[in-house]
């Protein structure tokens, strides 16, 4: 008899909780908005490596910048709600012999407090792996969290036009309308670009290799690797 095997999102099936959007908020608060803009836009474009949700990868030098640490994600992981009916859901399924696989794009603290409720070991969860005590240890200089910061006002001094292009997207027109071709709102798409694909990489900080966040395309890779 084949293995019975059943493959779910986490964030909305499993769980409700926006761990990254929470924890951001409560570090920089307006920036987490500012940035998913952002991740719509390049996961439109095609950007090479980009998948969407890297959201998750973009904020984790803020979270350095203000000290947050890995224990103070767990603590906002506890505010993890289930949903209805999973646990009963969860429980009968593994009665009838059914191997769970979750796979989320949420950061794995979340998933290690979660997980170990619904008594779904961690190696068939495969999540966004979060270590910022490790990134610390590489880019725990005064001058990276100084390059962050500042790149950080910028950024939430830019809200006001941030806004008025989401409002410009809501109203029917496409991300890429509107960050990619509107003159009105280059100066706000340069100076992300600016920061997270070239200043970072110049301190030695690779946004995307610093956090491989499991959304998009790579959620099918994981399904094919469990």
């Amino acid at each position: 008899m084949k293995p019975k095997v059943l493959f779910t999102d986490g964030e909305g099936p499993i769980v409700f909780k926006d761990l990254a959007a929470d924890v951001t908020e409560k570090v920089v608060p307006g920036l987490f908005p500012v940035l998913s803009f952002y991740d719509d836009y390049l996961a439109e474009i095609g950007t090479e490596g980009y998948q969407a949700g890297d959201t998750l990868a973009l904020v984790v030098p803020h979270f350095l910048a203000h000290g947050v640490k890995d224990k103070d994600i767990a603590n906002e992981a506890k505010d993890a709600k289930l949903c209805f009916g999973v646990e009963e859901y969860v429980s009968e399924l593994k009665k009838d012999e059914w191997n769970i696989r979750i796979i989320s794009t949420a950061y794995s603290q979340m998933w290690e407090l979660v997980g170990e409720h619904l008594g779904i070991p961690i190696q068939d969860i495969a999540c966004t792996k979060l270590d910022l005590k490790a990134l610390k240890e590489s880019f725990g200089s005064k001058d990276f969290y100084a390059r962050v910061l500042a790149a950080e006002k910028n950024i939430l001094a830019s809200t006001p036009l941030a806004n008025e292009a989401m409002r410009e997207v809501d109203q029917g027109k496409s991300v890429v309308e509107v960050l990619g071709k509107n003159p009105k709102f280059t100066p706000l798409r340069e100076s992300l670009d600016h920061f997270y694909w070239d200043e970072l990489k110049n301190l030695g900080y690779q946004t995307l290799e610093a956090v491989t966040v499991i959304g998009g395309k790579r959620k099918i890779d994981a399904a094919q690797n469990f």
